[in-house]
């Protein structure tokens, strides 16, 4: 479903924050739902969201790298990804705007940097990536992407490293993330609809007072639609 349909049948928005371990996602995404919240209904999650699936994750994580594993953490995270944009559509369609850390195009970013590992990568699985997610998605009214350079999110990284949240320090890796990165700059300028590129590392308060501007914006721009 397209934002702009989810606007025309009253619905909650959409928002996204894309960027790489560390790059300050929860901490821009828990500012705008505590802001967003003072006025309107507002949920944030974030994916990959199924604790199951995320388990499943960890154990096999360490695995020798192969085509074929990063097919199965595919699989996992489109699995994810299915069972939560239920929850998410749910919520729109309650009139509750959320906001999301991590959609569709991590999967892009972070899979593909992990075909980049290979040392034969099977030239069909980016496709068969996008294929296989597009049943599963609800397209944002914004994205943002949160761009940070990997010796300060991992500096981030391990700030909070005590902190119980779920992890995949595989992915936590300095090589790793300079590869996801550049699948992330990839994707964004691949990507048409509206979004909204930050600096991660500049200042915190700079960092997000942009990011509440360009949402309120984006409900301003609907409002003034719904009134004309």
């Amino acid at each position: 479903m397209a934002g702009n349909e989810n606007r025309a049948l009253g619905l909650g928005y959409f928002i996204v924050l894309e960027g790489i371990d560390g790059s300050g996602k929860t901490s821009i995404g828990k500012f705008l739902e505590n802001r967003l919240s003072e006025e309107m209904k507002v949920k944030f999650t974030c994916e990959p969201d199924d604790l199951q699936i995320i388990e499943r994750l960890e154990r096999i994580q360490q695995l020798p790298a192969s085509a074929e594993l990063v097919q199965a953490k595919a699989l996992l995270f489109t699995a994810d990804r299915a069972l939560h944009t239920l929850k998410v559509m749910q919520w729109l369609q309650e009139g509750t705007n959320v906001i999301c850390e991590r959609y569709f195009m991590s999967t892009l970013a972070y899979q593909s940097a992990e075909l980049q590992e290979l040392e034969e990568p099977p030239e069909w699985m980016l496709r068969w990536l996008r294929e296989i997610n597009k049943p599963y998605i609800a397209i944002p009214d914004l994205l943002i992407l949160l761009d940070s350079h990997p010796d300060n999110a991992l500096r981030r990284l391990s700030e909070r490293a005590s902190k119980k949240a779920p992890r995949l320090p595989y992915y936590e890796r300095p090589e790793m993330l300079r590869r996801v990165a550049e699948c992330y700059d990839e994707e964004y300028r691949r990507y048409e609809r509206r979004k909204l590129r930050l600096d991660a590392d500049s200042e915190i308060e700079e960092l997000r007072n942009r990011a509440l501007m360009e949402v309120l914006k984006v409900i301003e721009e609907r409002d003034l639609d719904a009134s004309g």
